[in-house]
């Protein structure tokens, strides 16, 4: 019986490795495929350093609440709305992908800054992705 639960401890600790060193899919591949996605949804980024978009949905109080925190961070973003944006549910589900490149339930907020692509009202995510691409 010992032996069994030794057993699933190092499986758990094998997956558990394997997820942290496994390269995270759930971003977009380049640049290019950034601005093709802005292109989609209608977005002209004029700001300094890399693009943020913020796909919201009308009535989500996550997405209130991520707006807060970004417009306290100093953060400039563009807002998409997901039902009123041509394109946006469809880029919403292209874009939606876990940290091993499987398909996930779109979410709103969905933020994307420069190649990556952050699910929920995560600020800090949003930030710290800000200034890791500040060179873009």
């Amino acid at each position: 019986m010992k032996r069994k639960g030794w057993l699933i401890a190092l499986l758990v600790v094998g997956l558990a490795a394997l997820g942290a060193v496994a390269p995270d899919r759930s971003g977009l591949k380049s640049p290019q495929a950034t601005e093709q996605i802005m292109q989609r949804l209608g977005v002209r980024w004029a700001y300094p350093g890399p693009p943020v978009v913020l796909i919201f949905g009308p009535g989500c109080g996550d997405c209130q609440v991520l707006q807060e925190l970004l417009n306290a961070e100093g953060v400039n973003y563009e807002l998409v709305n997901v039902v009123a944006t041509p394109h946006a549910r469809e880029v919403l589900g292209q874009i939606s992908r876990s940290r091993l490149g499987r398909a996930m339930e779109p979410l709103t907020p969905t933020t994307i800054v420069g190649t990556r692509v952050i699910r929920g009202p995560d600020a800090d995510a949003v930030v710290a992705a800000v200034k890791q691409q500040h060179d873009w």
